[in-house]
């Protein structure tokens, strides 16, 4: 790291030419690697000129879309944490750090994995640290290394499987998808708390959808519209607990307490001044902040921590793809402020179990979801999506793809009729929805 402090022309490249060495290599410093950074990092593996640097609170990459599947299958959750270099193309340099202080002039001043302070030299800065929720459970928020995390999660799991009563606050895509899993793999029941009518928060047909998907799932899940309850997340240490919510009513013997509800943008290490009202931080289609460049060093920023990332993987991906384009330029000496990208298409797709899920492409329909996203959390799908070249070929295990309740959901799939004609139908769906993306496209 001292190194990159002070000397930002280091690491040429082989294979490169003369012509190629003579112009002055840049550092482009990319702050995060989730989702949007890994897409920008793996489309810049072959730039030439090109020095890429990785910030990152965690030894691991961990795909979060999968996030509520890992709460119930421990053989899941441990294989979809991978390294870094499986993970990033080209093998940029990967620096492990407990805090992002400030984006100077020139640089980044972090604090290191061993508590020593460092300022990283940069040419140019991507800000993809993306986004925390409140919940501990649903993010590693805290940047625990891969066996730590993987212990936490093995102590949710244990409190799930010994309560009678779990409540889910928040009706949103994570909310019911977490409700699915813990009623698929688990006897407790669940409760949903939501405040708003819709489940999902989208349209009416997608709520009528989600509500037939969850009535179809092997479990017990309840759901409560239109209230909220002032409850704090928990593990039942202290034991059942009965919780009143805003309008009256009674849940009890709560044992476990979940908060799905919540998201803000980690961007505390930048300016006030410089972010908008929520924290978020302004950019046009070039996806370069104005208020956070200078002169010396150009300062982007993609995914959760800007408004156009609406809080979605997808669309965080695509915006890492589409700067990729400017950086190229950039990093041969043309200008900064490209116009790369305008808007992604962003439908919502919910896994709600093993065999149920919802989607709102090319209109609320439980075919799709069921056929693309209940089998593995689109696991493989987002490994080609972000071209990740070192997990080519991966598949989850047998263990992983069933489950721990995989006999009572193997026989409910049965009852649901899990036949031919489903397939056609969802093959059609599919066929649609890829009409309907190239069309918004």
């Amino acid at each position: 790291v001292a190194s990159l402090a002070s000397s930002p022309h280091q690491g040429v490249r082989q294979g490169q030419t003369d012509g190629q060495r003579k112009m002055s290599e840049k550092t482009l410093v990319v702050i995060g690697a989730g989702n949007a950074g890994v897409s920008l990092v793996n489309e810049l593996a072959d730039v030439p000129n090109l020095k890429v640097v990785v910030l990152e609170l965690k030894d691991h990459f961990d795909m979060t879309i999968g996030n509520p599947r890992a709460i119930s299958n421990e053989a899941y959750a441990s294989e979809v944490l991978w390294e870094w270099d499986k993970v990033l193309n080209g093998s940029p340099e990967v620096v492990q750090v407990q805090q992002v202080q400030e984006i100077s002039d020139g640089g980044v001043r972090v604090v290191l994995a061993n508590k020593q302070t460092s300022q990283i030299k940069a040419d140019g800065v991507v800000v993809a640290t993306g986004s925390k929720y409140n919940s501990s459970w649903m993010k590693n928020n805290e940047g625990l290394n891969k066996d730590e995390w993987l212990a936490k999660m093995t102590q949710l799991r244990a409190a799930i499987a010994n309560a009678k009563h779990v409540m889910v606050i928040g009706g949103g895509v994570t909310g019911v998808e977490v409700a699915g899993e813990i009623a698929t793999e688990f006897d407790a029941k669940v409760t949903v708390v939501h405040k708003g009518a819709w489940l999902m928060n989208t349209s009416e047909s997608v709520h009528r959808t989600t509500m037939a998907a969850i009535e179809a799932v092997p479990g017990t899940i309840d759901v409560v519209f239109n209230d909220t309850v002032d409850a704090t997340e928990t593990l039942g240490e202290a034991g059942p607990k009965s919780y009143t919510t805003a309008k009256g009513r009674k849940i009890e013997d709560v044992s476990v307490v979940l908060n799905c509800v919540g998201m803000s943008p980690n961007t505390s290490f930048l300016p006030k001044e410089k972010l908008d009202a929520r924290g978020l931080i302004e950019v046009g289609e070039s996806l370069l902040s104005p208020k956070l460049s200078t002169p010396a060093c150009a300062v982007w920023a993609i995914g959760d921590v800007t408004a156009q990332g609406k809080s979605r993987a997808v669309v965080a991906r695509a915006m890492g793809q589409a700067l990729a384009k400017s950086i190229k330029s950039w990093a041969q000496g043309g200008a900064i402020d490209k116009s790369v990208y305008t808007s992604s298409f962003a439908p919502i797709m919910a896994s709600i179990g093993r065999t149920e899920g919802v989607s709102s492409i090319p209109f609320a329909n439980r075919f799709l979801a069921r056929a693309l996203k209940c089998a593995d959390m689109f696991q493989v799908v987002s490994i080609g999506v972000m071209k990740i070249k070192g997990m080519k070929g991966f598949k989850l295990s047998p263990a992983a793809l069933a489950g721990p309740n995989a006999d009572a959901w193997k026989v409910h799939a049965q009852k649901m009729g899990s036949s031919v004609g489903y397939w056609v139908v969802a093959g059609l769906v599919l066929l649609c929805a890829g009409g309907v993306y190239i069309w918004k496209q």
